[in-house]
């Protein structure tokens, strides 16, 4: 994608958070299957992985600030 968009610089930073666990995708839990509506409707996901999106624009900022940049997107 970043070729393809014609980025100058790009980095691909291997972020673990299976050393954190506490998720389904980031432990050894097992993701739940046949959940009806109502059971989903209740309570945070056991897929949620604590502060992920957090730590992503914490390696973004970093080196946005590296690069003098003055704007962080996320999608």
């Amino acid at each position: 994608m970043a070729a393809a968009i014609g980025v100058v610089k790009h980095r691909i930073a291997n972020i673990d958070l299976r050393i954190f666990g506490g998720s389904a995708l980031t432990d050894d839990i097992d993701v739940p299957k046949g959940r009806s509506t109502d059971e989903m409707a209740h309570g945070i996901p056991i897929t949620y992985v604590p502060a992920r999106n957090t730590i992503f624009l914490s390696f973004a900022l970093a080196w946005a600030e590296v690069l003098g940049a003055s704007d962080i997107f996320i999608g």
